[in-house]
């Protein structure tokens, strides 16, 4: 489910759930998150995890016996679970060839606002541009070769997912867009002012 539901429903399993279960969620976000459980009496029986793999497309028909298979998956605030619980957790993972990173939740969202979701936005911005699914701009996108496929794959991505993601992370998101605005500006000036030994520099 999108990280705006998962706080929503995070409660209310941990409410019902039996003593010997275990909760993980699989959201993009960390903080606000592990915020909701942090405030729950049954805490130790909830496991941060977000595995970094995923397709453009989604709900059930989009599901791939593979898709964890050998990916990174990254475990936050792992302290604060019970050992049982994490014990729990990581098998799976383990089972699933997975390559564990520990991290606090704080942490994982500011490197994941420039990893991921950064790349997100940009590529929904590109899409926007143009519409690339327009039969006429077919051959647009066999000349865009691998760099614009891989945007165009992204931007096809669900909003209905995404948009909770910019807006539970959005301080960090916000930090990383200004700062590709400055860098984008920066490179446009020295392309506009012919100043390749700048530009070569800036590039390097």
């Amino acid at each position: 489910v999108p990280v705006d539901a998962v706080k929503e429903l995070m409660p209310k399993v941990l409410d019902e759930m039996p003593d010997n279960a275990v909760l993980m969620d699989m959201g993009s976000t960390k903080e606000e998150i592990c915020a909701v459980a942090d405030a729950h009496p049954r805490r130790d029986g909830f496991v941060a995890v977000h595995p970094m793999a995923g397709v453009e497309h989604s709900g059930p028909k989009a599901a791939h016996v593979d898709l964890f298979l050998h990916a990174r998956v990254i475990v936050c605030d792992a302290q604060k679970s019970a050992t049982n619980a994490l014990n729990t957790v990581l098998g799976i993972l383990q089972e699933l060839k997975m390559k564990v990173i520990f991290m606090d939740a704080r942490q994982h969202d500011r490197q994941l606002a420039l990893v991921s979701h950064l790349p997100q936005f940009i590529a929904y911005a590109l899409s926007a541009m143009e519409d690339f699914s327009d039969p006429s701009n077919k051959e647009w996108v066999e000349l865009g070769g691998g760099g614009l496929q891989s945007s165009i794959r992204l931007g096809k991505s669900d909003a209905a997912m995404w948009i909770p993601i910019f807006q539970q992370n959005k301080e960090n998101v916000l930090s990383y867009i200004n700062r590709y605005i400055y860098k984008l500006q920066e490179m446009k000036y020295l392309l506009d002012t012919q100043d390749e030994d700048q530009l070569v520099k800036l590039i390097h």
